[in-house]
């Protein structure tokens, strides 16, 4: 349920809808340069007013750079990693629109990162050991 005109959510442009809302609380403004694309907006919570650019989206080479205003580890800390996850992959998939070159189900402690060289792929599995933390 969203709240008063000081709740602050990210909303994908022209589909301003309850449903799909990522709530924000700390965030940097950016200004789209020419040729940037505005993917979402930040919107109040009473009648979902758009504000300011919140996900602005610039090609780069071959491929895109995605500007996201909010402070993620904020929506870390209010929703759990959930929001922040929905909000990556959405935009990941939105960027990408080819399914990424590996995908992993684990447990959080689980940190993965896939290294490209010429035809050779590396995947580096690290996992937290809480104990030693």
């Amino acid at each position: 349920m969203t709240g008063g005109p000081y709740d602050l959510y990210l909303a994908e442009r022209g589909r301003l809808s309850m449903d799909g809302l990522t709530p924000l609380w700390y965030y940097l403004p950016v200004k789209p340069s020419n040729g940037a694309e505005v993917w979402q907006d930040i919107v109040t919570g009473d009648g979902l007013q758009p504000v300011l650019p919140g996900v602005v989206v610039s090609s780069y080479g071959k491929g895109r750079v995605v500007y996201c205003a909010s402070a993620l580890e904020s929506l870390f800390l209010q929703q759990n990693s959930s929001a922040v996850g929905n909000l990556l992959r959405s935009l990941v998939s939105k960027a990408a629109p080819e399914p990424p070159p590996y995908e992993v189900e684990a447990p959080a402690a689980l940190m993965t990162n896939l290294t490209v060289k010429a035809e050779t792929l590396v995947l580096h599995m690290t996992k937290l050991d809480r104990k030693q933390a």
